[in-house]
């Protein structure tokens, strides 16, 4: 499976390395003491807080969750252009842009993200918040569990 090919690193805020943006003057707008993340072909590489603060862990989770909607949508629709629908660090909207890039930031920018709740014990769970990209991804396969039956060669 396509996704079995990528690598995710997960590194701290402070290994980031701030030349990443040296070549654009708006790069001085930008924190990199706060979690974020990038996403290129075939790599994800996000930058967190160790913290065990819930409110940091939402942060965190967050900017996971963001970039892995790239790598979603990358697997899915590598070479799909579209035009932005809202303005971001990397383009105005209008622009054209890669699908897996732009459709993340402007559902952000739409507020098109959903709570995440996952349990850490019998009454206790936690929360983070991810961009919802469900009806995108769930339509492209019907039948996504399915396997191939080893006679007919059909789709199960």
């Amino acid at each position: 499976m396509d996704q079995d090919k990528w690598v995710i690193e997960i590194k701290s805020t402070d290994q980031y390395d701030s030349n990443y943006y040296s070549n654009d003057p708006r790069a001085e707008e930008l924190d990199f003491s706060i979690p974020h993340g990038v996403t290129g072909r075939g790599k994800i590489v996000v930058y967190i807080t160790d913290n065990k603060n819930n409110l940091i862990l939402l942060q965190n989770m967050s900017v996971i969750c963001h970039e892995l909607a790239h790598m979603i949508l990358q697997i899915y629709y590598p070479d799909k252009i579209v035009n932005m629908r809202h303005n971001d660090f990397h383009g105005k909207a209008g622009d054209s842009r890669k699908f897996f890039s732009s459709e993340v930031h402007d559902r952000v920018a739409e507020s098109r993200v959903r709570p995440f709740k996952y349990p850490i014990s019998r009454w206790r769970k936690k929360m983070f918040i991810g961009v919802d990209i469900e009806d995108l991804v769930n339509t492209r396969n019907k039948n996504r569990i399915g396997y191939i039956h080893h006679k007919t060669g059909e789709l199960i």
